[in-house]
């Protein structure tokens, strides 16, 4: 047994070395020019165990892809890890939100670099062109399953929206042409990425909160920045169920002084 177990450990290290040395190929130079024996001899092992352990580069390129998604090679699917069960343990909707965004963040962090690459390949190869396809499909599914994960909270979704429009706007928003648009191409930082990403996702598919009136003395309610119209302290966002009813309009407005970009008054409705 414990042969067996070092043999394991071994292949693995192995593949694992494969794997590493084949992503810097493909980032310096591209699919199309790396060849299996140049990832054997910067791997230093035969081109043989190459094919051994994967058969072909497009599969080689498919490992190196799903590690950098889950971050390492361990082989627990994305959708089991742990950060799928906190968002749903998380009672709030728009913190459920910034989990999956925090990891989301996390994985486009390791996988742009590659996204170029596998865009050339599947232009020059029909079937990672297919590859492509499959992965678009499992990208929408880890995605519908947030949809689904917010809709078991209760009355998350904005009334009216359904499960499939909730996750069509999440593929949308969390795409990697959207991500690459804005990090590479406008460079943002990929924090503020992910803090745009989640304040659009919260106001495109979740029902809005309330805001009401603070009563409390100043700096005592509430972390987000912004006062109360009507006493001018600090604010809070809360659902009131008090002023107008459940879905009416309330005739609050506010004022947020901290954000240049903020600095018009915008009515609060649930």
């Amino acid at each position: 047994m414990g042969k067996t177990t070092k043999r394991a450990e071994q292949a693995r290290a192995t593949r694992r070395r494969i794997i590493g040395c084949a992503r810097q190929l493909f980032l310096g130079q591209g699919y199309a020019a790396t060849t299996l024996d140049q990832v054997a001899a910067a791997a230093g092992v035969a081109v043989q165990t190459v094919y051994f352990h994967f058969g072909n580069k497009r599969t080689v390129l498919k490992e190196v892809m799903d590690v950098a998604a889950v971050g390492d090679d361990e082989p627990v699917p994305l959708l089991d890890r742990p950060f799928v069960q906190a968002v749903a343990d998380e009672p709030d909707p728009r913190r459920a939100v910034g989990i999956w965004l925090e990891t989301s963040r996390a994985i486009f962090g390791r996988v742009a670099p590659l996204l170029s690459v596998v865009r050339d390949a599947a232009g020059a190869d029909p079937e990672m062109a297919e590859q492509w396809r499959v992965n678009e499909g499992q990208r929408y599914i880890a995605h519908r399953s947030l949809a689904e994960l917010l809709a078991a909270k209760g009355d998350a979704l904005r009334p009216g929206l359904t499960v499939d429009e909730a996750a069509d706007v999440i593929f949308t928003l969390l795409s990697p042409e959207v991500y690459l648009l804005l990090t590479a191409v406008r460079g943002w930082p990929p924090a503020r990425w992910q803090d745009w990403a989640a304040d659009t996702i919260a106001r495109a598919i979740l029902r809005l909160p309330m805001m009401v009136a603070c009563t409390r003395p100043v700096g005592a309610c509430g972390t987000l920045p912004g006062n109360c119209v009507t006493c001018g302290r600090e604010r809070s966002w809360a659902v009131s169920k008090a002023r107008g009813g459940v879905g009416s309009p309330v005739p609050l407005f506010t004022l947020n002084a901290t954000n240049p970009l903020s600095r018009t008054l915008r009515p609060a409705w649930r």
